[in-house]
């Protein structure tokens, strides 16, 4: 649990310290939506079995550092990228899905997660699009309502 903690959480947060200090509301805004996003999708994920990470005893509860850590504040990086204007909207979606997942393949072949009832790199793969996705239809809703 504590590679969890550690990889999936507390690094992860000291770098969204980063767009924390350059724009507060954006990520006051869209950190918590990532966060929903997450949860909703490792829910379904775990319910379904289509994967289970280490440590296996903790079940649902060893996924909470990546609900709470890597997960929304890449997609923050996502949407904060966006919003400075740094890169176009299908270049940075096709990107931020492949090193997305790109990094999950890692923590398979460390060990740190399974696969399983057919859930492979392509459903994977489409899970994060549709997560990258969804993250910029929230950002276009809070920008057209002037939240952001």
């Amino acid at each position: 649990m504590a590679f969890n903690i550690i990889i999936g959480f507390l690094i992860p947060w000291i770098l969204g310290v980063y767009i924390y200090i350059r724009e507060k509301r954006l990520f006051l805004v869209i950190y918590p939506f990532g966060c929903a996003v997450t949860y909703t999708i490792n829910m379904i994920g775990f319910y379904f079995r289509f994967w289970r990470i280490k440590p296996y005893e903790y079940n649902v509860f060893a996924s909470l550092p990546l609900n709470l850590g890597i997960y929304p504040i890449i997609g923050t990086y996502f949407v904060f990228l966006l919003y400075k204007g740094i890169s176009k909207l299908y270049y940075l979606i096709f990107i931020f899905s492949l090193l997305t997942t790109v990094t999950e393949l890692l923590m398979l072949i460390l060990g740190r997660g399974v696969y399983g009832n057919g859930w492979n790199m392509f459903w994977t793969f489409v899970s994060y699009l549709g997560a990258y996705i969804s993250a910029y239809g929230f950002y276009c809703l809070v920008r057209s309502k002037g939240v952001l």
